[in-house]
């Protein structure tokens, strides 16, 4: 679809910002629908002005807050970024601002110490900060005050020390990064083509996978790729990866079992994951199993509540059960029906893929 494209003044136009999320709230316009621009009143002709305004929007204290600090910054990107953090909160993810090590909030948060750091260096900014999306007193003055973001190395984004530009860059920083628990051969990167409609998210490498370096190879695996040609899902055209870049285990003699990853575990690899999807952007994202969910939503809920459609921050998600599941059920007729159900989600995610991402239709088949 075509990008929608608003322009604010120059300065800490938080008016302006207020009413475009309003607008484009209403319109249901994801982030990566909408291109920022910053300009002087008149360089672009009148402004996109509509008649009435959009219903208000309601969002936390603390992303108010943030809202009104970040705008003084002079980074290009802050409106885009502001725009992100509204619409995760709007989508489930309420309490998105606590979690520091999030790739977004994390940069939100330096920019703001920004704003701070210069708001209390400089007398003349002793106008109040107001929370909301509300005007802020004398935002010329305090934006032509802000420094540029440049991502110094002590406060790079994320677990790295330069953000990746790409998933060759990111995996290099995975890899330098090491496990969490000692004990893996090697990091398993995420596997599939860069800009794939679909990524689907398991828990952790297995004992193959750590061995091969591969995502989704061992028995689980194997019974993943039978269910998707099933289903009309091409394995080459979809990416696979994992919340968990490292295999965990127990050592029983010779042979290593498989030992679920806690929740600081999962909490410790979510910045790459998010980073990994932000360089794919899919069309949809695919939760398999609980861990998955958990590293998408910073939530622990049951699948049996949250098998289907989702949203895993400003992208479209669908959940369902991790293929090892299915191997672990006690008997052949419970094995038969959970795997029809499996197949069943396998089509509908491969439809959903298909569809539109703003009306959720599909393409009118071929006479």
């Amino acid at each position: 679809m075509a990008l929608h494209c608003v322009t604010l003044e120059e300065g800490a136009d938080l008016e302006g910002f207020r009413r475009a999320v309003r607008r484009l709230i209403a319109e249901e316009l994801a982030p990566q629908h909408v291109t920022w621009v910053v300009a002087a009143p008149d360089l672009f002709g009148e402004r996109d002005e509509q008649e009435g305004e959009a219903p208000p929007v309601a969002l936390p204290r603390s992303v108010g807050e943030m809202i009104g600090l970040v705008v003084r910054h002079n980074d290009p990107e802050r409106y885009a970024l502001l725009y992100q953090l509204v619409w995760r909160v709007l989508n489930g993810e309420r309490e998105l601002l606590h979690i520091e090590s999030d790739p977004l909030v994390h940069r939100l948060n330096g920019m703001a110490r920004d704003v701070r750091r210069c708001l209390s260096q400089d007398a003349a900014s002793d106008g109040p900060i107001q929370t909301g999306l509300r005007r802020v007193d004398r935002e010329d003055e305090q934006e032509s005050a802000m420094p540029t973001r440049s991502k110094p190395e002590a406060e790079a984004e994320g677990p790295w020390d330069h953000e990746p530009k790409s998933l060759k860059e990111l995996n290099a920083a995975i890899a330098a990064a090491g496990p969490l628990v000692p004990g893996a051969t090697q990091a398993v990167f995420g596997e599939g083509p860069a800009h794939a409609d679909i990524v689907f998210v398991g828990e952790q490498p297995g004992d193959q996978e750590d061995l091969q370096g591969r995502p989704f190879v061992g028995p689980a695996g194997r019974l993943f790729d039978k269910a998707m040609k099933e289903a009309g899902i091409d394995r080459d055209k979809v990416y696979l990866t994992n919340a968990v870049k490292h295999f965990k285990f127990e050592q029983r003699g010779h042979r290593r079992i498989h030992s679920k990853p806690t929740a600081g575990e999962v909490k410790h690899y979510r910045p790459w994951l998010m980073k990994e999807l932000e360089l794919v952007r899919p069309k949809l994202v695919v939760a398999l199993g609980g861990t998955a969910v958990l590293a998408l939503t910073g939530k622990q809920t049951p699948i049996s509540r949250s098998r289907g459609r989702a949203r895993f921050g400003d992208l479209n998600g669908y959940v369902t059960v991790h293929p090892s599941y299915l191997l672990r059920l006690p008997d052949e007729e419970t094995r038969h029906q959970a795997y029809d159900a499996f197949l069943r989600d396998l089509a509908h995610i491969r439809d959903l893929a298909k569809a539109d991402p703003r009306t959720g239709e599909l393409p009118l088949a071929a006479e």
